[in-house]
């Protein structure tokens, strides 16, 4: 296991709450959720270019683009509707139920990406063992809610 990337992860995780209410903040003080998703996703924007300087990867090949499909370019729009989303609901549900319910969904998108395979990810079948961990997790969120 790479514990590194694990590490990242789990920060990344992290991350995602702590912007959920740093875009729900930002957002209050410009007059709206969505421009303070948009900064987000501008400075989001920056800051990679910012890297693209400092580690200077292979330059894409743009030209390769031509004739993908469509979906290729959707990535954004699920970016732009987490930050959205979260910016908008997270200060309203609180950091735990929002989080836990992001997370939920994930797991259960992830689940039948891996059972069918699709998107570039391996094909796992879901199992017994996968199916009960989404299935304590939601339990989860519903225990944050309820209890």
């Amino acid at each position: 296991m790479n514990w590194i990337a694990l590490l990242l992860a789990l920060v990344g995780g992290a991350g995602l709450s702590v912007q959920a209410g740093v875009n729900a903040q930002f957002g209050q003080k410009v007059g709206a959720p969505v421009w303070g998703t948009l900064f987000s996703i501008t400075i989001t924007g920056i800051a990679l270019a910012i890297a693209a300087l400092i580690l200077r990867p292979q330059i894409p090949n743009v030209a390769a683009l031509r004739g993908a499909p469509i979906w290729l370019f959707t990535g954004g729009l699920y970016g732009a509707l987490i930050l959205l989303v979260g910016a908008t609901f997270a200060p309203k549900l609180g950091a735990a139920f929002y989080s836990s319910t992001v997370i939920a969904g994930q797991l259960v998108a992830a689940l039948l990406l891996d059972q069918f395979g699709v998107l570039g990810f391996a094909q796992h079948d879901i199992s017994p063992g996968r199916l009960v961990g989404v299935v304590l997790l939601v339990a989860g969120v519903i225990f944050i809610r309820v209890l």
